[in-house]
């Protein structure tokens, strides 16, 4: 492990340097200058990754080798004198833009979009999935127009078979696991990322055809087999065991409001229409459907409920219907539910959030109301209900085997 230290100059100002034992075993100084201790942290950080990788023989991930390729060649070579980093070599550069230039340019205008609210964050969370798979497979250095249709399917096969990233971070530190085959769904939703990355450098005229656009490499959503029907006493268990108002609506805005989670963090007081028995829905998605990103819902009985207990509970001015949610990650969300579904005595299901959704499209549909309503409240179009949502339940099962009706008269007429 590296280590850093620090010390004065002439003038009494702070010098900072890292510490690190190479693989020859002799101890060897980066000399940081006046760097601020929070940047020192990190390149300490970046060193005892690198030592991890060469202990474990593994290549560094995209991320490292994207900052190791803006060091200072002095520094570089101390790195590559302790065994850390391969030397460096004059060799002469491909001609047009690499992958990884390509990737860096542009998920960083994605960046921007985030910050301006323009894009999802886990829209760009999985875009960075993507792109470290790509810089895994064909490496940083290749050039973007080398980039074939063969090596698109090579690509995929390499997802279905060692996909996973294997760097992840784990509070305050990296740990890196053993990759292991992505699903089919996973695959193809990399794949239609990739896609979309080829299609963008096309329209910037730097390639001249897209590799990824070919039927050997699918891109299609497949339906999941992964569903669950949550009953609503069963629903009414878990929120009773979750703690607060706030992890209690946010359970029922998913299971009786059918919101996406991702559309919760939005609500505001003022989307309330408390007179009108109305709620409204903040949602990019729903955009594709209805060609606008918000859609009004009914405030379900419900809802009502939950959402007049937390209302008498908020605090004066506050802006948010759920503020705990804000620059919280959906994944930080489900520790909780599911401790709530344990201590409930609940069989847990596969999709945490989705199912809870997935159930109340198919509760309102078995209630009677039209699917053209139900479309618009949960904010998706009758193809994507029929696919992804709507399916057999036990409740379709429990009426097929009950007697059936009596039937009418002039049949009864026509059989004696």
């Amino acid at each position: 492990m590296s280590s850093i230290s620090t010390y004065k100059a002439k003038n009494g100002e702070p010098l900072r340097a890292i510490q690190f034992v190479g693989s020859d075993r002799k101890r060897r100084s980066i000399r940081l200058g006046t760097l601020p201790a929070k940047d020192a942290t990190a390149v300490k950080e970046r060193i005892d990754l690198l030592e991890a990788y060469r202990k474990g023989g593994r290549a560094p991930d995209p991320d490292t080798v994207a900052w190791l390729g803006r060091l200072e060649d002095s520094v570089y070579d101390i790195l590559a004198a302790g065994g850390l980093v391969e030397p460096r070599t004059e060799v002469a550069k491909p001609k047009g833009i690499t992958l990884g230039a390509y990737l860096e340019h542009y998920l960083g205008q994605r960046q921007a979009l985030v910050t301006a609210s323009k894009l999802n964050a886990d829209t760009l969370r999985n875009e960075h999935a993507t792109r470290n798979c790509l810089l895994d497979k064909f490496g940083a250095d290749k050039p973007l127009h080398e980039i074939s249709c063969g090596d698109a399917e090579d690509f995929r096969n390499y997802l279905l078979t060692k996909g996973s990233h294997s760097v992840k971070r784990c509070g305050s530190e990296t740990v890196i696991f053993a990759r292991r085959p992505l699903a089919e769904s996973t695959t193809r939703k990399r794949c239609s990322m990739a896609n979309k990355f080829f299609r963008a450098a096309m329209r910037r005229e730097l390639i001249t055809r897209n590799p990824f656009d070919t039927d050997a490499v699918p891109k299609a959503n497949i339906a999941t087999s992964k569903h669950a029907y949550i009953k609503a006493v069963d629903a009414k268990a878990v929120i009773d065991k979750l703690p607060g108002t706030q992890w209690k609506l946010l359970f029922g805005l998913c299971r009786w409001g059918g919101l996406r989670i991702g559309e919760t963090r939005l609500l505001t007081w003022g989307d309330v229409l408390w007179d009108e028995n109305r709620l409204l829905v903040h949602s990019p998605k729903t955009k594709r459907y209805e060609g606008h990103a918000t859609r009004l819902i009914p405030l379900f009985p419900e809802l009502a409920e939950l959402l007049g207990n937390r209302y008498h509970e908020a605090a004066e001015g506050e802006q948010y219907v759920l503020p705990m949610l804000q620059g919280r990650s959906n994944a930080s969300l489900r520790k909780v539910v599911q401790r709530a579904i344990a201590a409930a005595g609940v069989m847990p299901w596969p999709r945490l959030f989705h199912n809870l959704r997935g159930t109340r499209q198919n509760e309102l549909l078995e209630a009677g109301f039209k699917r053209k309503a139900v479309c618009a409240w949960l904010g998706n179009s009758s193809d994507t209900a029929d696919e992804h949502y709507e399916k057999c339940t036990e409740a379709d099962w429990q009426r097929a085997t009950a007697p059936l009706n009596a039937p009418p008269a002039e049949n009864l007429a026509e059989t004696r």
